[in-house]
């Protein structure tokens, strides 16, 4: 195994913590992220890492099954949804991955190592690692499933975290012939434009699969991985079944297969499902179903704090969206405190309107906005709509969180006189007008970080920049915290990109909401993971 060199900021970062400046959390995410390994930052920090449950107490056989949404996903780098790389994971890794502690562990490298100056990134291969066909996971791999996603016409919003790195400004070519440097056949280099301190998370991103070059970027019944699964039937909306790799080349899974069985958007037939005994688990819970689980004896509740969050978006190159007082008026006529205690019965943190959570590392506390409705109708009125604006906003049926989130936000937005009407659609024609609609609201998975956010959602271009919202001062600041190691100096330049999403950004984002699941308790290993990915390998269950 290669030895990582240590990053000199880490000396730096060990003093932070010990002065109290940066707290164990972060002190861990940015240590593992510069190529500490998990096990020695947990020693300097105290505390052991979350508990793995031991594979010789784990029960051997049987199948999983877990109510779970089923897409397309023939295209695995350009998914739209954290959830549904559940289903491919398992069969196509990713070269990291961040787990349940949201510290980013090595998965088919085995180590990195970053420059000082974070422009230069090197990744070791673990060179155990195999295809289901035989043949060794190496560099070239490694290389064309990179170069993949980020060909535009391949439709990968991992475009919005590593163009400004890898790319050139202007044009859809590597920046540099040896931005993507091949080492030898387990070593590769990114060699980037800007320095870039979240490379590790930015691999474990879901649509940076490793996906075999000869299948071709496409991903269905029979396609070869380097995971513990293979997929061996697929069917849109109805299921999903994975069947372990009897030779795959890590640690063993525990259950001979795992099953995604697509319940729809119908929640009452989910809990159904659960109490029956139809699926062993659920891909998430909603807040008002909480008092139904706890009545089931044979079920178990799991929660975790999370980044969770959803933006009331506007699209800003339409009227009256694009203009700025309008945007900043909806953000003084919202309470968050109400809306959370509406949408999620308190069970999160209220938001900011700048996407930033308490929990990332790099959050900066600013002044409260509050809630103005005197001003937010002067603004609305120096904009132009004295009588108050009427629109419509799309929002998607399941999960009821959202839809109550959005109810309690349009009922704030008529003191003011912006009036909306809710059109709620089944999540099969959301999809397909999410991000061409003028107003709609939708949901963001957790990230552990917020700059990671901000490059998936606000950079501009940013194939998740549904808005068409852009300001360059935004987009200089995101690359200059992207290339800080130093967690307070990031925070200081974080602060500035918060003010200009409060100010003038193209969305009111008012909640965290707290993660949920239910699983039967005859399913062990399970831990709920705060952007909700299930790892089957890790899972058993009892007879």
């Amino acid at each position: 195994m290669t030895t990582p060199k240590t990053h000199p900021y880490i000396k730096k970062l060990v003093e932070q913590f010990d002065a109290g400046r940066v707290d164990r959390r972060e002190f861990l995410r940015t240590a593992t992220l510069l190529g500490l390994s998990a096990a020695s930052a947990y020693a300097i920090a105290g505390g052991a890492a979350m508990p793995v449950a031991r594979a010789d107490d784990l029960p051997k056989g049987g199948t999983i099954r877990v109510g779970h949404r089923v897409p397309d996903l023939s295209n695995p780098h350009a998914l739209g949804w954290f959830m549904f790389s559940n289903i491919t994971f398992p069969v196509v890794q990713t070269l990291t991955r961040t787990g349940s502690d949201n510290v980013t562990h090595p998965l088919l490298c085995e180590s990195w190592e970053p420059s000082e100056d974070l422009r230069t990134w090197t990744i070791h291969l673990r060179k155990e690692a195999m295809w289901r066909s035989g043949r060794p996971f190496v560099a070239d791999d490694v290389i064309w499933n990179i170069n993949h996603v980020l060909n535009p016409e391949t439709g990968s919003s991992s475009l919005g975290l590593m163009k400004p790195y890898l790319l050139n400004e202007e044009e859809d070519t590597l920046w540099d012939a040896n931005a993507l440097e091949k080492v030898d056949d387990y070593t590769v280099r990114l060699n980037l434009r800007v320095p870039q301190v979240a490379i590790p998370e930015h691999l474990f991103h879901y649509t940076n699969t490793m996906l075999d070059p000869e299948d071709g970027g496409v991903f269905q019944v029979g396609s070869n991985g380097t995971g513990p699964f293979e997929i061996v039937e697929l069917e849109v909306q109805r299921k999903a079944v994975l069947k372990a790799v009897a030779d795959y080349w890590g640690e063993q899974p525990h259950i001979d297969s795992f099953e995604f069985v697509d319940l729809g958007d119908d929640t009452a037939a989910a809990l159904g499902a659960l109490a029956s005994g139809q699926v062993d688990g659920l891909f998430r819970i909603e807040q008002f179903q909480i008092d139904a689980i706890k009545s089931m004896d044979h079920v178990e509740l799991y929660s975790a704090v999370t980044a969770l969050t959803a933006t009331f978006a506007t699209k800003v190159t339409q009227e009256p969206w694009s203009n700025p007082k309008v945007r900043l008026a909806m953000k003084l006529a919202v309470d968050n405190d109400k809306v959370l205690a509406a949408a999620a019965l308190g069970n999160g943190l209220p938001a900011e309107n700048h996407h930033a959570c308490p929990i990332h590392p790099e959050y900066a506390e600013l002044p409260k906005m509050g809630v103005d409705l005197e001003r937010a109708k002067a603004l609305l009125a120096e904009a132009g709509y004295p009588d108050g604006i009427d629109a419509e906003v799309q929002c998607i049926a399941e999960p009821q969180w959202e839809v109550a989130e959005t109810q309690a936000i349009v009922d704030q937005l008529a003191q003011v006189g912006i009036r909306f009407k809710i059109n709620v659609m089944p999540g099969s024609q959301f999809w397909e007008v999410w991000d061409k609609a003028p107003v709609s609201h939708s949901s963001w998975a957790h990230r552990p970080l917020a700059i990671q956010l901000y490059a998936l959602v606000y950079r501009t271009g940013a194939k998740w920049n549904l808005f068409e919202w852009s300001n360059a001062e935004f987009d200089e600041l995101l690359v200059q915290a992207e290339g800080l190691a130093d967690v307070e100096a990031r925070r200081e330049v974080t602060a500035k990109l918060e003010k200009i999403l409060q100010d003038e950004g193209p969305t009111l984002q008012s909640i965290w909401v707290n993660e949920q699941t239910a699983y039967d308790r005859r399913v062990k290993g399970f831990s709920l993971h705060p952007s909700m990915c299930i790892f089957p390998e890790t899972m058993a269950i009892e007879a």
